[in-house]
């Protein structure tokens, strides 16, 4: 079973249900199409999840909004999709520089987990405060006993090396071969 089945059955077990996940800012649809195949029942079987994935196609390359579609990409912001799709699991590839999406994410009531996957914490995905709960960027008229955003939410951070060993970005290299990273935030008590 795929790392992603896996995730998907657990989740499962503990809803009760097959577990609705949602691939935000979902470009291209690549990740998206890939997770559906994982995802896919085998022999005969029903999907693990049931998958959706969003994007508001704001950066689209030329072309890159029919493939999206093709794969089956909304064009909704990822805020628009937590509502419509209501969401047990989240995933987001490269959220952008500065911004923080996993606010929303936490702030869904039915979400249980999010997966980020791209720079964690110092590189350029996401929030480094916000998002990741890097001290060093935490506000500057802020006690040093501030907590980071997700565990002050109530949620809590892991590595998941079984996905990001399998990640690459265009700035590994011998000093840094592991840029990328994926990492889960869980709800606590869900």
């Amino acid at each position: 079973a795929s790392v992603w089945e896996a995730a998907s059955r657990r989740l499962g077990r503990r809803l009760g249900r097959r577990p609705r996940l949602l691939e935000a800012g979902a470009a291209d649809g690549h990740l998206v199409a890939h997770l559906r195949a994982s995802l896919a029942g085998e022999r005969g079987e029903a999907a693990v999840a049931d998958v959706f994935a969003c994007d508001d196609f704001s950066t689209a390359a030329p072309g890159g909004v029919r493939a999206a579609r093709s794969r089956g990409v909304e064009q909704l912001g990822y805020w628009e999709a937590l509502a419509e799709h209501k969401p047990d699991m989240v995933v987001c590839a490269w959220m952008p520089m500065g911004v923080d999406w996993s606010h929303a994410f936490r702030h869904t009531p039915t979400v249980r987990e999010y997966l980020l996957l791209g720079e964690a914490d110092d590189g350029s995905v996401g929030h480094l405060w916000r998002t990741w709960g890097n001290p060093a960027f935490r506000p500057p008229t802020a006690p040093p006993s501030l907590p980071p955003p997700y565990l002050a939410d109530g949620w809590e951070r892991a590595d998941v090396p079984e996905i990001g060993r399998w990640m690459l970005n265009r700035f590994d290299s011998d000093l840094d071969p592991h840029g990328s990273r994926a990492v889960s935030f869980v709800r606590l008590n869900s």
